[in-house]
């Protein structure tokens, strides 16, 4: 195997890593200055599922109430009105 390849696919691995760490530290920044009793787990699995929407963090671990039942959902979509 050609040592360039290695060196690549070492640094490769190394980038990621180092990727991975700054994520997890940045989180668990986050959760400690929010402090949030949420566990680091589940953070990261709210803010994996979220990453892409503009929402506040503090929005997406408000306590919402589940237990209304009264809550509208229309069994047909509707489409432009019809």
């Amino acid at each position: 195997m050609c040592s360039w390849l290695s060196d690549a696919k070492r640094h490769g691995v190394a980038v990621r890593i180092w990727t991975a760490l700054c994520a997890y530290l940045l989180v668990a920044i986050t959760r400690q200055e929010l402090a949030l009793s949420h566990s680091l787990h589940e953070v990261l699995q709210v803010v994996s599922v979220s990453a892409l929407e503009k929402v506040p963090l503090t929005e997406l671990f408000a306590k919402v109430d589940t237990t209304n039942t009264m809550i509208d959902i229309p069994s047909q979509l509707e489409i432009n009105g019809f």
